[in-house]
Protein backbone atom coordinates (compact mmCIF):
# COMPACT_ATOMS: atom_id res chain seq x y z
CA UNK A 1 0.00 0.00 0.00
CA UNK A 2 2.89 2.32 0.75
CA UNK A 3 4.14 2.14 -2.85
CA UNK A 4 0.69 2.97 -4.21
CA UNK A 5 0.45 5.93 -1.85
CA UNK A 6 3.88 7.23 -2.84
CA UNK A 7 2.99 7.01 -6.54
CA UNK A 8 -0.21 9.01 -6.01
CA UNK A 9 1.53 11.65 -3.87
CA UNK A 10 4.27 12.01 -6.46
CA UNK A 11 1.80 12.32 -9.36
CA UNK A 12 -0.32 14.89 -7.48
CA UNK A 13 2.71 16.85 -6.19
CA UNK A 14 1.39 16.83 -2.63
CA UNK A 15 2.19 15.54 0.85
CA UNK A 16 -1.44 15.35 1.97
CA UNK A 17 -1.59 11.55 2.22
CA UNK A 18 -4.77 11.47 4.34
CA UNK A 19 -6.79 12.86 1.44
CA UNK A 20 -5.70 9.99 -0.84
CA UNK A 21 -5.89 7.11 1.62
CA UNK A 22 -9.39 5.98 0.47
CA UNK A 23 -8.10 5.89 -3.12
CA UNK A 24 -5.10 3.80 -2.06
CA UNK A 25 -7.36 1.39 -0.20
CA UNK A 26 -9.64 1.06 -3.25
CA UNK A 27 -6.69 0.38 -5.57
CA UNK A 28 -5.14 -2.15 -3.18
CA UNK A 29 -8.39 -4.03 -2.55
CA UNK A 30 -9.27 -4.24 -6.24
CA UNK A 31 -5.94 -5.71 -7.43
CA UNK A 32 -5.00 -9.39 -7.56
CA UNK A 33 -3.25 -10.67 -4.44
CA UNK A 34 -1.02 -13.69 -5.01
CA UNK A 35 -1.32 -15.09 -1.48
CA UNK A 36 -5.12 -15.38 -1.61
CA UNK A 37 -5.39 -16.05 -5.34
CA UNK A 38 -7.76 -13.17 -6.08
CA UNK A 39 -8.37 -9.55 -5.13
CA UNK A 40 -9.51 -8.82 -1.55
CA UNK A 41 -12.72 -7.23 -2.90
CA UNK A 42 -13.45 -10.28 -5.04
CA UNK A 43 -12.81 -12.54 -2.07
CA UNK A 44 -15.05 -10.46 0.20
CA UNK A 45 -17.91 -9.84 -2.23
CA UNK A 46 -17.65 -12.99 -4.36
CA UNK A 47 -19.27 -16.35 -3.62
CA UNK A 48 -17.72 -18.00 -0.61
CA UNK A 49 -17.69 -21.57 -1.97
CA UNK A 50 -15.87 -20.57 -5.15
CA UNK A 51 -13.09 -18.83 -3.23
CA UNK A 52 -12.76 -21.54 -0.62
CA UNK A 53 -12.32 -24.14 -3.38
CA UNK A 54 -9.73 -21.98 -5.15
CA UNK A 55 -7.87 -21.33 -1.90
CA UNK A 56 -7.86 -25.02 -0.94
CA UNK A 57 -6.64 -26.03 -4.42
CA UNK A 58 -3.92 -23.41 -4.34
CA UNK A 59 -2.86 -24.50 -0.84
CA UNK A 60 -2.68 -28.14 -1.98
CA UNK A 61 -0.66 -27.22 -5.09
CA UNK A 62 1.81 -25.21 -2.99
CA UNK A 63 2.16 -28.06 -0.50
CA UNK A 64 2.90 -30.53 -3.32
CA UNK A 65 5.48 -28.15 -4.81
CA UNK A 66 7.10 -27.64 -1.41
CA UNK A 67 7.39 -31.40 -0.83
CA UNK A 68 9.34 -31.74 -4.08
CA UNK A 69 12.00 -29.26 -2.91
CA UNK A 70 14.95 -30.93 -1.16
CA UNK A 71 12.86 -33.62 0.49
CA UNK A 72 15.89 -35.84 0.99
CA UNK A 73 19.62 -35.45 1.37
CA UNK A 74 22.13 -38.04 0.24
CA UNK A 75 25.52 -39.03 1.60
CA UNK A 76 28.09 -36.61 0.21
CA UNK A 77 25.71 -33.64 -0.13
CA UNK A 78 27.06 -30.32 1.11
CA UNK A 79 24.87 -28.42 3.55
CA UNK A 80 24.82 -25.44 5.90
CA UNK A 81 23.44 -25.78 9.43
CA UNK A 82 20.74 -23.49 10.83
CA UNK A 83 22.11 -20.95 13.31
CA UNK A 84 19.88 -19.98 16.23
CA UNK A 85 21.20 -16.97 18.12
CA UNK A 86 18.94 -15.12 20.53
CA UNK A 87 20.69 -11.81 19.87
CA UNK A 88 20.68 -12.24 16.10
CA UNK A 89 19.62 -9.12 14.27
CA UNK A 90 17.52 -9.07 11.14
CA UNK A 91 19.49 -9.38 7.93
CA UNK A 92 22.04 -11.83 9.30
CA UNK A 93 22.04 -15.26 7.65
CA UNK A 94 19.98 -17.99 9.28
CA UNK A 95 22.47 -20.66 8.23
CA UNK A 96 26.13 -21.20 9.01
CA UNK A 97 28.83 -19.92 6.71
CA UNK A 98 30.76 -23.14 7.18
CA UNK A 99 29.91 -26.04 4.89
CA UNK A 100 29.29 -29.55 6.17
CA UNK A 101 29.09 -32.88 4.35
CA UNK A 102 26.38 -35.49 5.00
CA UNK A 103 28.08 -38.71 6.12
CA UNK A 104 25.15 -40.81 7.28
CA UNK A 105 21.38 -40.86 6.76
CA UNK A 106 19.44 -42.23 9.72
CA UNK A 107 16.05 -43.34 8.41
CA UNK A 108 12.94 -42.45 10.37
CA UNK A 109 11.35 -45.27 12.35
CA UNK A 110 7.82 -45.80 13.68
CA UNK A 111 8.21 -43.14 16.37
CA UNK A 112 9.91 -40.49 14.24
CA UNK A 113 9.08 -40.54 10.55
CA UNK A 114 11.64 -37.89 9.61
CA UNK A 115 15.16 -38.77 8.56
CA UNK A 116 18.11 -37.47 10.58
CA UNK A 117 21.55 -36.67 9.21
CA UNK A 118 25.08 -37.01 10.60
CA UNK A 119 27.53 -34.39 9.37
CA UNK A 120 31.25 -33.86 9.13
CA UNK A 121 32.88 -30.41 8.98
CA UNK A 122 35.45 -29.27 6.39
CA UNK A 123 38.30 -30.52 8.64
CA UNK A 124 36.83 -34.03 8.76
CA UNK A 125 35.54 -33.74 12.35
CA UNK A 126 32.31 -35.63 12.96
CA UNK A 127 29.55 -33.45 14.47
CA UNK A 128 28.13 -34.94 17.69
CA UNK A 129 24.48 -34.00 16.91
CA UNK A 130 22.14 -35.35 14.27
CA UNK A 131 20.11 -32.88 12.23
CA UNK A 132 16.71 -33.02 10.56
CA UNK A 133 16.07 -31.67 7.08
CA UNK A 134 14.40 -28.46 8.28
CA UNK A 135 17.59 -27.36 10.05
CA UNK A 136 19.81 -27.92 6.98
CA UNK A 137 20.24 -25.99 3.76
CA UNK A 138 21.53 -27.96 0.77
CA UNK A 139 24.29 -26.24 -1.18
CA UNK A 140 24.18 -26.69 -4.94
CA UNK A 141 27.62 -26.21 -6.47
Amino acid sequence: MKNILFKILYDKHTKNWVKYLPTVQLVYNSHYNRSIGTSPDNLYYGTKDEHVENFEKQKTDKAKAFKNINTKLNIGDLVRVEVRNKGKSKGQPNFSIQKYKVTKVIKGNGISTTDRYKLVDSNGNLMKNTYNLSSLLKINL
